[in-house]
């Protein structure tokens, strides 16, 4: 009994790690005919209207047709779901001009690529997994070292 016990505690600290980590959607849109691009992360699919304003990465090339306007950071964008907006939308906007509006007749609430309707760009949706961070892997010995001295005192 108690060595089937001191196998599920070595079992569950040798698991435990694995399931810490964490998957997450990445929303990336590039649109070619603009010259801009921007990416974040989500702990979920967006299914509802939302406003991001964290990116992971942005890009507006000056002599791009959203650069040229004075565009020269993206500050904002908003995914307006079609309860607002009729079709799907994304407005992507910056500090010196108002921004772009792309529209998307399939609903975008999925994994997946998608193109605006009369816009020359596309919009990935992926899921990613994290790792876990180093310093739980760590916290593994501990754990492990304390089943074996478990082990030892429930078997002398």
């Amino acid at each position: 009994m108690r060595i089937r016990l001191g196998i599920c505690l070595l079992a569950a600290c040798l698991f435990l790690p694995t399931m810490a980590r964490a998957d997450e959607f990445l929303y990336s849109y590039t649109s070619s005919s603009d010259g801009f691009s921007w990416s974040f992360e989500v702990p979920s699919l967006i299914t509802s209207s939302v406003t991001i304003t964290s990116f992971l990465s942005s890009s507006v090339n000056p002599t791009g047709g959203f650069g040229s306007f004075g565009c020269d950071t993206i500050t904002s964008v908003q995914l307006l779901q079609p309860e607002i907006a009729g079709d799907n939308a994304l407005v992507t906007s910056s500090s010196a001009c108002a921004g772009e509006i792309a529209q998307f007749t399939p609903a975008i609430d999925t994994i997946g690529s998608f193109t605006p309707t009369g816009i020359v760009g596309t919009l990935t949706i992926k899921e990613v997994s994290t790792t876990p961070e180093p310093s739980s892997l760590l916290l593994l010995a501990p754990g492990f070292l304390g089943v074996l001295g478990a082990r030892r005192k429930f078997i002398v």
